[in-house]
C-alpha cells in the first residue's frame, strides 16, 4: 500500500520549508510545483495541481484563502472524481504527497478518498503568522485583512485539531520551531510511526535564517487576542 503523507498548515507557518526538507528526506511531493515568488524566494514546493484544485473549491464557494471560522465549504460529486483522478496519477509512488496550506480546510475530504493518508502539520504562534502576512502583502490590503488574517488563522487550525481529535494516530503536530531544532528525530519519528522510509537530512541543508523572522510581537499577538478572543485557547491545544 501506497503511504501518502498531506503536508500542511497555515499559510506562512513554514510548509514550505517542510515540503522542501521532506522532499530531499525522499518524499515525492509532484513534479509540478509552484515555482518562487519574491515573498518565498526558495519556491513553495507546492503541486500546483493539487493547490488549483482546492483553490477552484473555495473559489467555487465564494471564498478566497482567507477562509473564517463561520464560512462554509460545499462539496459535490465532482469534486470528489477531480480528486480521485488526481489520486490515480499518483498511484505508481511507493511513498508521496503534496503541500498546500489549504488542505487545513479538506483534510476530512482526503481522509475519505485515502483512508491511510497521514498529515504533517506545522503550525506558529498568530502573532508570528499575521506579522509575516502584513509584511507580505501592501500595507494597505494588509490593513483591509488584518482580522481577515486573524480569523483564518483561527479557522485553518480549528479544523486541523478536529482532524487531530477524530484522527490522533494519523497526524503529526509540529510547531515550526521544533523543527527547526529537531528535523532528524521528526524524521525517525515519521518513520516509526507510519512505517514510512525517509532519508535523514538535517533541515539546516535547506533552510535559510535569514528567510524566517521569528520575533514575538507582543502588541500584534495582543491585537490578534482583541479581534479573535478564542485565539489564545487554539494555540494552547496545538501545543499541548
Amino acid at each position: 500500500m501506497n503511504k501518502v503523507l498531506a503536508l500542511t498548515g497555515m499559510h506562512r507557518s513554514g510548509t514550505s520549508l517542510i515540503a522542501h526538507w521532506l522532499q530531499t528526506c525522499g518524499l515525492y511531493i509532484g513534479d509540478d510545483l509552484l515555482p518562487a515568488y519574491p515573498s518565498n524566494p526558495q519556491g513553495h514546493f507546492e503541486d500546483v495541481h493539487f493547490m488549483r484544485f482546492q483553490r477552484r473549491i473555495l473559489k467555487d464557494n465564494g471564498l478566497g484563502y482567507l477562509v473564517r471560522p463561520h464560512d462554509r465549504i460545499l462539496l459535490h460529486e465532482h469534486d470528489y472524481a477531480a480528486a480521485q483522478k488526481l489520486i490515480a496519477e499518483r498511484e505508481n509512488f511507493r511513498q508521496w504527497g503534496w503541500k498546500d496550506p489549504r488542505t487545513c480546510l479538506f483534510l476530512d475530504f482526503w481522509k475519505k478518498l485515502i483512508p491511510n493518508l497521514k498529515a504533517v502539520v506545522v503550525f506558529r504562534h498568530y502573532g508570528q503568522v499575521v506579522h509575516s502576512l502584513v509584511k507580505r502583502d501592501p500595507p494597505l490590503t494588509a490593513c483591509k485583512n488584518l482580522r481577515r488574517y486573524v480569523l483564518a488563522w483561527q479557522r485553518y487550525n480549528q479544523d486541523v485539531l478536529r482532524f487531530a481529535a477524530k484522527y490522533p494516530d494519523d497526524i503529526l503536530l509540529v510547531e515550526l520551531q521544533r523543527v527547526l531544532g529537531e528535523s532528524e528525530n521528526l524524521i525517525n519519528l515519521i518513520n516509526q510511526k507510519w512505517d514510512i522510509h525517509l532519508e535523514i537530512c538535517p533541515v539546516e541543508a535547506v533552510f535559510e535564517a535569514n528567510l524566517l523572522h521569528q520575533g514575538n510581537y507582543p502588541i500584534l499577538s495582543r491585537t490578534c487576542e482583541l479581534l479573535c478572543p478564542s485565539i489564545k485557547i487554539t494555540y494552547q491545544q496545538l501545543v499541548a
